[in-house]
């Protein structure tokens, strides 16, 4: 009888209320700073994002180097890099030596893209950057999922 009861109680619980919704992943996106140069932002992050890593690549007319990563004014991370990874590609990092995490939501990281080669500058609008591959870390270290924005315009 009380494991009637108790079949019972859950099934109850189970069909009642509405169903709760999907956590939304992290949302990583490009945006732009002020002065021209590009901002990474990120969005809906669980609290305890330590360090993440992502792929930038340009397409378009042009030949362009990523430069200058800084963290965004005002928060605590002190290994913020950036490292071309062939022609239009680079790789930037963003995360901290010490216990310091990541903000949930809001620009975390800013850099340049400069145009080389005496080609096209991507002024005309053609050349655009994206994120191409991202992988975000827990404090344990373990890996969390999250999306990529739209590119933008590199200008």
């Amino acid at each position: 009888m009380k494991k009637l009861i108790l079949i019972a109680a859950c099934a109850l619980f189970a069909c009642s209320g509405s169903e709760a919704e999907p956590e939304k992943s992290t949302e990583l996106r490009l945006v732009r700073a002020a002065g021209g140069k590009i901002a990474l932002e990120i969005d809906r992050a669980p609290a305890n994002v330590r360090a993440l890593e992502v792929d930038l690549s340009i397409e378009g007319a042009g030949s362009f180097e990523l430069v200058g990563a800084v963290a965004e004014e005002g928060l605590a991370l002190d290994s913020v890099r950036i490292q071309m990874d062939g022609a239009n590609r680079a790789i930037l990092f963003v995360g901290a030596k010490r216990e310091v995490l990541i903000p949930r939501a809001g620009r975390i990281a800013t850099f340049e893209i400069r145009a080389i080669g005496g080609g096209a500058s991507g002024q005309d609008g053609s050349a655009r950057i994206s994120l191409t591959r991202s992988v975000v870390a827990s404090i344990d270290g373990a890996r969390l999922e999250a999306v990529a924005g739209p590119s933008i315009a590199v200008r």
